[in-house]
């Protein structure tokens, strides 16, 4: 195997193989968006399942950066204006119809005392402004109407995040590939990651709780796409192996981190408890799943061990596809989950809600089934009829000809393309 080399008088050019289909990268949305809603579910039972957001950031930030270098290399530019049209046509309106259902929600249900409340939700998440917004919730805090604890969007707060994620990073890698900064800014970003981790494990969770937004999250993905850039096009056999127990125990981490302040590892008595009260002032019922302390509480170091966990788990899924970790995350149920992951991420609490109205009438193993069932199939109606359209109109900006057409929920893979193009 020859040694690769690099002129740094040039642009700076992606070592990593064409990003194709990756089945693996599915599945963890699969798992990412499961978690989610079990959070939304029952609460603190399922209290660090919140980590499943951490993973969809890694993986989003691992994906744009990836594609951006790749795009650079293919053209040898940056659109950035069709970058921004993509993103566009992909995120905006599946989420605009589920604005919509919430506003006619919010006037329905309990006969609008709360529609008031739906309108700013909805008003924040159309301007991905709910981060900034609602930034209160994300530190315990709830904002409650007539007694009740209200908010019809919670989750929108991570797409906020991400869209401001967008806005900064293609322009900042149109300018880092031409200039060849590429590995400065993977320094940026590792120190980034590493900031984040000192900030929450010593308490300090910045201006409009910052840090419990996770922007760490999406850097710690830009990482592992810079990362897996430099490294060789073609591994070794020893290489890859190496790869794959690295993967393995980032993965390993990540999944003890996620299970780790549930009511599993409570019934266990290992459980982390959530949060210091002093730290957040939460009511103590509202957060204490596990009774015994190790030191620092879960919100301390819980995020980041997901989070960097998972940079080499996710190269290692891109890089070795006979990982045994990557073809169980591959089989079909979890990669159409996973193609629809964004729909039924945006679509669940809202729907959620308008299940619970029907609580006096209905029992409660009929209305989980309605509840999840009813998620599902709304998710495939929509991804269906508004999503698809979409993007196919979306595969006309395509960076790469071969762009994965994501306009059928059951992609399969193709052959392996040219590792140099």
């Amino acid at each position: 195997m020859t040694k690769e080399t690099r002129d740094f008088s040039e642009p700076y050019r992606s070592r990593a193989p064409k990003l194709g289909f990756v089945g693996p990268l599915d599945g963890i949305r699969a798992i990412a968006v499961g978690m989610v809603m079990a959070v939304h579910l029952l609460g603190t039972k399922a209290g660090s399942f919140v980590g499943g957001v951490d993973l969809f950031m890694v993986v989003s930030g691992f994906l744009i950066t990836t594609l951006l270098l790749q795009e650079h290399r293919s053209t040898g530019q940056i659109s950035i204006r069709k970058f921004y049209v993509r993103r566009a046509l992909r995120l905006l309106p599946a989420l605009y119809v589920v604005l919509l259902f919430t506003l006619v929600l919010g006037a329905l249900a309990k006969e609008g005392r709360f529609f008031s409340v739906a309108v700013k939700e909805v008003v924040a998440a159309f301007f991905y402004m709910y981060h900034v917004v609602f930034a209160a919730t994300l530190g315990g805090a709830t904002d409650t109407y007539e007694g009740v604890v209200v908010h019809f969007l919670p989750q929108l707060w991570s797409l906020s995040v991400e869209e401001h994620f967008y806005f900064v990073v293609a322009g900042m890698f149109a300018v880092a590939i031409r200039r060849n900064w590429v590995r400065q800014l993977g320094v940026a970003a590792a120190l980034f990651v590493l900031v984040a981790l000192v900030s929450r494990a010593t308490g300090h969770i910045g201006p409009l709780y910052f840090w419990l937004q996770r922007p760490d999250s999406l850097v710690a993905g830009v990482l592992a796409a810079i990362i897996n850039a430099e490294m060789p096009t073609t591994l070794t056999a020893r290489q890859t192996q190496r790869l794959k127990v690295l993967g393995s125990v980032g993965a390993l981490c990540a999944g003890v981190s996620l299970f780790s302040s549930t009511s599993v590892f409570n019934k266990l008595g290992i459980a982390w408890r959530w949060t210091d009260l002093t730290t957040l002032r939460i009511p103590e019922a509202e957060l204490v799943v596990g009774e015994r302390r190790f030191g620092m509480t879960w919100t301390d170091v819980g995020f980041s061990a997901i989070s960097i966990g998972f940079i080499p788990a996710v190269i290692a899924l891109v890089r070795c596809p006979d990982w045994l970790l990557g073809r169980w995350l591959s089989i079909k149920p979890f990669r159409f989950i996973g193609r629809l992951s964004y729909t039924i991420y945006i679509w669940h609490v809202p729907w959620f809600i308008a299940v619970v109205q029907f609580e006096n009438v209905l029992p409660a193993p009929v209305l989980l089934v309605l509840a999840l069932g009813g998620t599902l199939g709304i998710s495939m109606l929509s991804y269906r009829l508004i999503e698809t359209p979409a993007l196919r109109l979306k595969m006309r900006y395509a960076a790469d000809p071969d762009s994965l057409d994501l306009t059928k929920l059951s992609a399969e893979p193709k052959a392996p393309a040219d590792p140099s193009t």
